[in-house]
C-alpha cells in the first residue's frame, strides 16, 4: 500500500505564488504590447536617399527641405512646409488720394508631411492636414498614372546628363529634368514614373521649384514610416471635408474684412473685395 504525505503550504507561501504569477502576467502583457507597437511602426530600408531643395514663390518666397528614400518597389518622401498665404487687394477711392494695399492672411504650417508610394500594392498614402480639425490624416489613393511627354532636349545638371520631360497637372505645366544614370520609378512628392531620377523639377511660371542637392547611394540606414497614429481616409472623403472647410473659411474671412472696411472713416469701395482660396 502506497502512502502519500501532503504538507499544507502556509498562507504566506500561497500569497507568494500569487504575487509571482501576477508579475509574470504583467511582464508578459508588457512584452506583447512592446512587440505589437514595434511591429506597427513600419520600418523601411531603402538603398538610395536624395535631398531636395524646394522653393515656393506664391505671395511670398520660402524654401523647404525634402528627403526622398526609395528601393525598387517603394518610396518615402518627407518634407516640412513653412507657411502658406492668401492675399486680397483693397482699394481706397477717397476724393483726393488713392492707394492700393495688400491684406495678407498667413497660415503658419510647420508640420512634417510625407508621401509613400508602394508599387507592389499600387497604393499612394499622403499625410495631409484636415483643416477642420488641424490634424494630419493619411489620405489613401491609387498611384496616379502620369502622362509625361518625353522631349529630345538635354543638359548637364551638376555631373549628370539630363533629359527633359513635361506634364500638365490640374491645368498647370511642369518641367522635369531626369537622368537615366540613376534608374528610378520615383521622385519628389508624387512626381516620378520617368526613365530616370528627377534632378530638377519646376512649374512653368517658376512658382514651384525643386532641385536635388545631395545623393547618397548606397544608403545603409533603416528609417521609420510610422503614420499609424493618424486617421486613414480616402481621397474622396478628404476632398469633401476640405471643400466644406474652404467654403466656411472664405465666408468668415469676407465677412470680417467687410466689417473692418465699413468702420473706416474714409470712403472705401468694397464692392469687389472677396477672398478666394486656392486648392493645391
Amino acid at each position: 500500500m502506497l502512502i502519500f504525505n501532503f504538507e499544507i503550504p502556509s498562507r504566506n507561501f500561497l500569497d507568494g505564488i500569487k504575487f509571482f504569477t501576477m508579475k509574470q502576467i504583467i511582464f508578459f502583457l508588457l512584452m506583447v504590447f512592446i512587440n505589437s507597437t514595434v511591429c506597427s511602426q513600419e520600418s523601411f530600408k531603402p538603398h538610395t536617399k536624395i535631398d531636395y531643395d524646394i522653393t515656393v514663390n506664391n505671395v511670398s518666397q520660402y524654401t523647404i527641405k525634402g528627403e526622398l528614400f526609395f528601393d525598387n518597389d517603394k518610396s518615402f518622401f518627407r518634407y516640412k512646409p513653412q507657411r502658406s498665404s492668401d492675399i486680397v487687394k483693397v482699394k481706397d477711392t477717397e476724393q483726393f488720394s488713392s492707394y492700393e494695399t495688400n491684406v495678407h492672411v498667413v497660415k503658419v504650417d510647420t508640420v512634417e508631411k510625407s508621401v509613400v508610394l508602394d508599387r507592389i500594392n499600387d497604393q499612394l498614402i499622403e499625410s495631409l492636414v484636415d483643416y477642420n480639425t488641424d490634424q494630419l490624416v493619411n489620405v489613401k489613393d491609387d498611384i496616379p498614372k502620369l502622362q509625361w511627354k518625353l522631349l529630345s532636349e538635354s543638359k548637364k545638371i551638376q555631373s549628370f546628363s539630363c533629359s527633359k520631360a513635361t506634364i500638365i497637372i490640374d491645368n498647370e505645366e511642369f518641367i522635369a529634368w531626369y537622368t537615366s544614370e540613376i534608374p528610378s520609378f520615383f521622385g519628389p512628392f508624387k512626381f516620378g514614373q520617368l526613365p530616370g531620377l528627377i534632378i530638377e523639377l519646376y512649374s512653368k511660371n517658376y512658382s514651384f521649384y525643386v532641385v536635388a542637392s545631395n545623393i547618397v547611394y548606397p544608403y545603409k540606414k533603416t528609417i521609420s514610416m510610422d503614420n499609424s497614429k493618424f486617421e486613414m481616409i480616402t481621397k474622396k472623403e478628404y476632398k469633401l471635408r476640405n471643400d466644406e472647410f474652404l467654403k466656411k473659411y472664405e465666408k468668415e474671412l469676407n465677412e470680417k474684412i467687410t466689417r473692418v472696411l465699413t468702420k473706416t472713416k474714409r470712403g472705401v469701395n468694397i464692392s469687389n473685395v472677396k477672398i478666394e482660396t486656392k486648392k493645391n
